[in-house]
């Protein structure tokens, strides 16, 4: 793994209890999974398309996101996204997990390339509202 401080990684690093439980390949079947943001905003969108891999075929009970504030709704749309922290707040708000990793950390635990992973094609949808209120501009 990265020597890389998580700090440089993020802008809501993990600290406390929760850096012993980062993911190392264990059995995820009935786990809470975390997906730990990083970067920008589209890599936090890009990386939600693996919730489908770890939801329906590793096992994955309760997959949490945790994510920049303006990714929070966007995310919440994704079916099997159980639930988006924002990362602002994920002291306060982050329920308790068995497993937790970075979203390019991710790629590091396959053998796989990202393009060849299984993935959910159609996987983030614009709330009723959204539609609407955009609904005026593409008459």
């Amino acid at each position: 793994m990265s020597k890389c401080p998580f700090s440089m990684r993020t802008h809501f690093p993990p600290e406390g209890e929760l850096i012993a439980k980062r993911w190392e390949m264990q059995s995820l079947k009935g786990k809470t999974f975390v997906f730990w943001g990083e970067g920008e905003l589209g890599d936090e969108i890009m990386f939600a398309q693996l919730a489908h891999l770890f939801k329906q075929h590793l096992g994955v009970s309760k997959l949490i996101v945790v994510a920049q504030s303006k990714n929070v709704a966007l995310l919440s749309s994704h079916p099997d996204i159980d639930l988006v922290v924002d990362g602002a707040q994920w002291k306060q708000t982050l329920p308790e997990c068995d497993y937790w990793e970075f979203l390019h950390g991710l790629l590091a635990r396959f053998n796989q390339p990202f393009e060849q992973l299984l993935k959910q094609s159609l996987y983030l949808f614009a709330s009723e509202q959204k539609k609407a209120a955009a609904a005026k501009y593409f008459p």
